[in-house]
């Protein structure tokens, strides 16, 4: 498998102590790995049903090994993996969409895309519902924010979802500093990326592209939700 960056025991701890999670809380994972988050939400937290959904088959025949391996029957019934985009909102060439509509927290550890928004509206119940983000919160939104890990920061957004309007003073409340603007989260991120990808093997080509990748993306939804 690719080595790519998954929340550790101790990221997801802080994970679900910035939910404030409850028995009741039905847990979405997008881009869920090996699906530890997935299998924690019910074996430490005793959530209802957690779901995990992973576009990569590796990642995916893992995660289901792992649950299989390791959990109860009782505690099995309340997970789910699925293989595919969490996105799909069309049935062409058999593509499955999934039903959202039970999700009281959704943890998506992907790059934000503009089309993000737009999805968590139209396929979430937008009263209910907790959205979480590593890294970066959805971008021009206020957040709860958990620093506790410096290689590994995360945003809670719940409703209603309050709009920043300045760009430079949301870039502040991330960073969790005053003074300071839009340019220095780009320059945050990007080393933020490079450094963690290097931590895990990747070359410095390839660890300085990728980085590079995530801030132009960053920069594109920043002018859109700001300009």
């Amino acid at each position: 498998m690719d080595k790519q960056f998954e929340l550790s025991p101790k990221h997801i701890n802080s994970l679900f102590r910035l939910l404030k999670t409850n028995t009741k809380d039905v847990f979405y994972d997008f881009g869920c790995g090996r699906g530890l988050a997935v299998c924690q939400a019910v074996t430490k937290y005793h959530m209802n049903l957690s779901i995990g959904i992973e576009l990569n088959l590796d990642y995916y025949e893992f995660a289901r090994k792992y649950a299989i391996d390791r959990l109860t029957k009782n505690q099995l019934r309340k997970i789910e993996f699925h293989l595919g985009r969490f996105d799909n909102d069309d049935t062409y060439e058999g593509n499955f969409i999934y039903d959202y509509s039970d999700a009281t927290i959704v943890y998506s550890s992907l790059d934000e895309e503009i089309e993000d928004l737009d999805f968590y509206k139209k396929r979430l119940n937008w009263k209910k519902v907790k959205i979480v983000k590593k890294d970066i919160p959805l971008i021009g939104f206020d957040f709860e924010a958990n620093r506790e890990h410096q290689d590994c920061w995360l945003f809670m957004m719940k409703y209603p979802f309050k709009r920043i309007k300045d760009k430079d003073r949301w870039a502040s409340l991330v960073l969790g500093k005053d003074n300071v603007s839009i340019t220095n989260l780009y320059e945050h991120y990007f080393t933020l990326l490079e450094n963690r990808h290097l931590k895990l093997g990747w070359s410095k080509s390839e660890a300085k592209k990728d980085a590079n990748s995530s801030v132009r993306n960053l920069k594109k939804i920043v002018c859109q939700r700001f300009c």
